[in-house]
């Protein structure tokens, strides 16, 4: 099972997964935009990082993914919110049972607010959050004790 405790953040290389034993993952994409190795126009596209964490996570644990069954997920630079919608939606097999998304990038968060509405009660486990991780603060509207996994 998943411990209770908020996991630990890896930083590694722009744009490549990082893995942290089979309990703790993080897409580091987001960590690029904030050491200025990226163009703000990151958060608005879907990498493809994001898509092989989403088939890792979904192909739990026949891939060495962390079980992720009732989990509360925290995704740092979620730009679209596609890996959250991903690991919440119809069609994958996690069993997540939460994601708190997070940006920087008014204009993705918007983006992401439409796709979930799209997606009626579907995008409801979904929940978009603005973080500037340039700050020192905590992001608002996160239930730490809640999440599971970063």
């Amino acid at each position: 099972s998943i411990g209770s405790s908020v996991g630990t953040l890896l930083v590694a290389e722009p744009a490549r997964l990082a893995y942290v034993s089979a309990r703790v993952c993080v897409c580091v994409r987001a960590l690029a935009m904030m050491l200025g190795d990226l163009d703000e126009e990151i958060a608005c596209q879907v990498w493809p990082a994001a898509r092989v964490m989403s088939h890792w996570l979904d192909g739990a644990p026949a891939l060495g993914a962390p079980v992720l069954r009732r989990a509360t997920l925290l995704e740092v630079g979620a730009g679209t919110g596609y890996l959250a919608m991903r690991l919440t939606g119809r069609g994958s097999t996690s069993g997540v049972a939460k994601v708190y998304a997070l940006d920087c990038n008014d204009q993705a968060l918007q983006e992401m607010h439409c796709d979930l509405s799209a997606l009626g009660s579907r995008g409801s486990r979904v929940r978009p959050v603005r973080w500037d991780w340039t700050e020192s603060r905590l992001p608002r509207g996160v239930d730490f004790e809640e999440v599971d996994l970063i």
